[in-house]
């Protein structure tokens, strides 16, 4: 028949009640020996009321006088009951305190288990503990210190970085109200007031300390910024120099390359020129040229001209005879287009 949870907690004080009273009387009882065969190791429990009986002996009338001692009475079968068992079911707990297998278990030993309710390849809670502050504005610093002592830690916190209240001025707030208050409220054991100063100013000494290494740190790196920079603008200088030298040179050597490769077509153009009669002395034209990779020519135009009709179109067809003209020296001086001076005389 299942007990009820007040029959359970009586028959427990009655039985703990009963090993004070069996302990007084040891001397009327000797413990009964094991076998060592059937001991268990030191420390090991076994099941709740299955384990071997442990202890002193004892009768319904050690029970009688324990009820003196819990005032509280028994029927007769409860104390029959409670003599029975007592031996198996609680004795194995007082028995690893007092009899053989006693075992010192100090505060530093931890428990031989652990309870994780989170499941295998499971992640309970944040990857690591991290304390984030309140990224709310705190407003100005209240001029009444009692304002000041019920303000909350993240407005505090945040008063005391942006330097409206030094550490050392907010200990001495909270200091003034304990010794106010505490007549009253006896809310102090011991009042370390030095230390908290202690304390306090070196709190703010080293948020001082951090300020300066901060402040240097941002020195540090604007002149290593303004010095790579300065570096990056000689850097961007010297190519630009390099760079403007370099077309330099190169429009030298491509003006001069240029007219001597005009030269070569005007010449090739010169000796294929046959002069009409009515050509003076000192002819003078611009020919527009347009020609293919490879000088293929394919279209020929003159421009201003000193000469006749008949001067212009011996000079047209005196082109298409030198076709192809000359290659140039350097192919990125090809053009298409060319405009050359003809000067035959």
């Amino acid at each position: 028949m299942a007990k009820t949870r007040r029959e359970f907690l009586t028959e427990t004080a009655v039985g703990l009640a009963a090993a004070a009273a069996a302990a007084s009387g040891a001397g009327a009882a000797a413990p009964e020996a094991q076998d060592p065969s059937q001991q268990q190791p030191a420390g090991a429990p076994p099941a709740f009321g299955t384990g071997p009986g442990v202890g002193p002996q004892v009768s319904v009338n050690t029970f009688t006088e324990a009820e003196k001692l819990v005032q509280i009475e028994l029927t007769k079968p409860q104390l029959e009951m409670a003599a029975s068992s007592w031996r198996g079911n609680l004795a194995s707990v007082y028995e690893r305190r007092t009899g053989p297998h006693k075992l010192d278990l100090p505060p530093s030993v931890a428990p031989y288990s652990s309870w994780n309710p989170v499941l295998p390849g499971r992640k309970a809670g944040p990857e690591r503990d991290q304390f984030i502050r309140s990224k709310s504005d705190p407003g100005p610093l209240p001029k009444n210190e009692d304002e000041i002592a019920f303000a909350p830690v993240t407005r505090l916190s945040r008063w005391v970085e942006t330097r409206q209240i030094t550490s050392e001025r907010l200990t001495q707030i909270y200091l003034k109200r304990l010794e106010q208050f505490n007549p009253k409220l006896r809310c102090v054991i011991t009042l370390t007031k030095d230390l908290a100063l202690a304390q306090a100013k070196q709190a703010e000494e080293q948020r001082k300390a951090e300020e300066r290494a901060a402040a240097q740190k941002r020195a540090a790196d604007e002149r290593q910024r303004q010095a790579d920079a300065q570096e990056s603008s000689e850097r961007q200088a010297d190519l630009q120099r390099s760079l403007a030298a370099e077309e330099r040179a190169k429009v030298a050597r491509s003006g001069a390359a240029l007219a001597s490769w005009e030269s070569q077509i005007a010449a090739k153009i010169t000796r294929a020129w046959l002069r009409p009669p009515t050509a003076r002395a000192g002819i003078e034209c611009v020919l527009n040229v347009t020609q293919v990779p490879g000088g293929e020519v394919t279209q020929v135009s003159i421009g201003e001209c000193n000469g006749d009709q008949a001067v212009r179109e011996s000079i047209e067809a005196a082109v298409y005879r030198a076709s192809p003209l000359p290659p140039p020296p350097d192919p990125a001086l090809f053009d298409r287009n060319l405009k050359i001076n003809f000067k035959p005389d």
